[in-house]
């Protein structure tokens, strides 16, 4: 009778467990689990590419990246944020993403969302060869927090004497932004 019993519950707990394929998507975003983002200027698709996200406490996405839809053709650091169900959230920059343009070629590599909510973005900035360190920091609107970087720009570029690049960034218990 333990025998059953002991057979029973092992071929419950087979079925339980395997009932459900593990690494499915979940359809309840964008219909398909999956999401496809490109950006666009003046009618022409640009070069995207992602290179970090977070989640923030609402449950929103942060994506950032670089994108070579711009007035001037060159990359520029790119943020957009997605409501859980895998749309574009209309209350960031008003229409889901922003662009952030420091000079030449920039890149957005790394992101971290602050206890406050605003969204920190690092990355490189490079011009003729040459790469600095690039942060930004963006309001929960997705506006560049004017009490961030330089002349109230939201921005903040390094050199440390050589090209330099950010892999990561993160925020310290005491506010403090690590990169």
């Amino acid at each position: 009778m333990k025998h059953i019993f002991t057979t029973a519950i092992c071929l419950f707990l087979f079925f339980v467990a395997f009932s459900q394929v593990p690494g499915t998507l979940d359809k309840s975003f964008n219909g398909s689990g999956k999401r496809v983002i490109g950006f666009a200027y003046g009618g022409v698709d640009g070069f995207d590419y992602c290179f970090d996200m977070a989640i923030q406490s609402d449950g929103k996405i942060v994506v950032v990246g670089a994108s070579s839809a711009t007035k001037n053709g060159d990359y520029d650091f790119v943020v957009a944020r997605l409501n859980t169900d895998g749309t574009l959230d209309q209350t960031f920059n008003n229409n889901g993403y922003r662009f952030i343009n420091f000079l030449g070629n920039d890149e957005a590599l790394a992101v971290a969302i602050q206890s406050d909510g605003k969204i920190v973005v690092a990355g490189d900035a490079n011009f003729s060869g040459f790469s600095i360190i690039a942060l930004a920091r963006l309001l929960n609107n997705g506006a560049l927090d004017p009490t961030f970087g330089s002349n109230f720009s939201g921005k903040l570029t390094t050199s440390l004497g050589d090209s330099a690049y950010v892999n990561d960034v993160a925020i310290q218990a005491d506010g403090k932004i690590e990169s």
